[in-house]
């Protein structure tokens, strides 16, 4: 096994089962978010992350496809450390390999993926582009392939408003100055710009802003109902807790597509649903036991006080201590006395 398939061995068939199904049950829309999630989790872990940014601070970092629109989560992936880029991938990094994997599926059906710096890069923009995706999000000016004139540039070379940016082909990078200097990237937008009250944007800003918080909106419809809040020594156990409540909220999608149902009736609807299916059934409606039939013990043999006599069961012809009191028949208790007398 791989590190990474030896530290996931335990949780490995159900994140299996679970990327299967989430794939085959749903179709993406056009604007899809690939972005990280942090499962909180404080005890001692070597796959632990710490993410400033994120809710629960530490845990357990994922990769994660989700729909911009609803949220709903189409593919993701355990952080359990990089490992080398695979040999047959057409970019050198793993992050790329990692985005790439992430997407597998999803080729020249049309969707924009949106990202952030962590992610993006104009080789990986440019490959995106030939797989069939337009790809969309922040940059960091370190990439590879960024040019001189846009890495050079500080926040006092653009006024307030201002915007710089250089085309490649389909691959836009663009410079925006606000408080401070915002550096993003495009296939499509190109170099326009919109007015947003008194300020003048990049037309890609607006649209980021809508359409990257896809893993974002997800995350924050599981954390009103958390599943997986109930304290624990086993990470794994949390872990499958969250696959839960994610499979539960995917399902929730899935049928508001159908009819309009809220968040909350539809969580108080399953839970109903499973106790009605799994309950006990009451006395009542089960076999009940015939009036006067009471099973009883046969007395101790003459001289010996932890041996009783046996008899052969009337039903299964095995030797047993027990027998029907009212009938006086040999039975044994957990196995035939129900079955003989109904």
């Amino acid at each position: 096994m791989t590190r990474s398939e030896a530290k996931l061995f335990k949780v490995r068939p159900i994140t299996d089962h679970l990327n299967q199904r989430f794939q085959q049950l749903y179709i993406l829309s056009q604007n899809i978010a690939l972005d990280e999630s942090l499962p909180q989790w404080k005890g001692w872990l070597d796959i632990n992350q710490f993410i400033r940014n994120k809710a629960a601070t530490v845990g357990i970092k994922t990769y994660e496809v989700c729909e911009s629109q609803t949220g709903y989560l189409w593919r993701f992936e355990v952080h359990v450390g990089h490992d080398e880029s695979p040999q047959d991938s057409p970019l050198s990094g793993v992050v790329p390999a990692l985005v790439l994997k992430l997407l597998n599926g999803l080729e020249h059906k049309g969707h924009t993926v949106w990202m952030d710096n962590f992610y993006n890069s104009p080789a990986l923009a440019r490959e995106l582009k030939v797989r069939g995706f337009d790809c969309v999000g922040t940059l960091r000016l370190n990439r590879q392939f960024v040019p001189t004139e846009l890495t050079n540039l500080t926040k006092g070379a653009l006024a307030v408003g201002q915007v710089c940016g250089c085309t490649s082909g389909d691959v836009d990078l663009v410079v925006w100055r606000d408080k401070n200097l915002v550096s993003l990237i495009s296939t499509y937008h190109g170099l326009t710009t919109v007015k947003c009250g008194d300020v003048l944007k990049p037309s890609i800003v607006p649209d980021y802003n809508v359409c990257m918080g896809g893993v974002d909106r997800k995350d924050q419809m599981i954390a009103m109902y958390p599943i997986e809040r109930r304290r624990n020594r086993v990470w794994y156990k949390k872990f499958f807790r969250r696959l839960l409540n994610v499979s539960v909220l995917n399902a929730f999608i899935l049928l508001r597509t159908q009819r309009p149902l809220t968040h909350r009736r539809f969580r108080e609807t399953l839970v109903r649903e499973l106790v009605a299916k799994h309950k006990p059934l009451s006395p009542s409606a089960g076999t009940a036991r015939p009036v006067g039939h009471f099973p009883a013990q046969y007395d101790f043999l003459a001289g010996k006080q932890h041996e009783r006599q046996r008899r052969f069961c009337a039903v299964c012809k095995k030797r047993t201590t027990a027998y029907c009191r009212q009938c006086n028949v040999p039975l044994c208790v957990f196995t035939c006395f129900e079955p003989h007398h109904t």
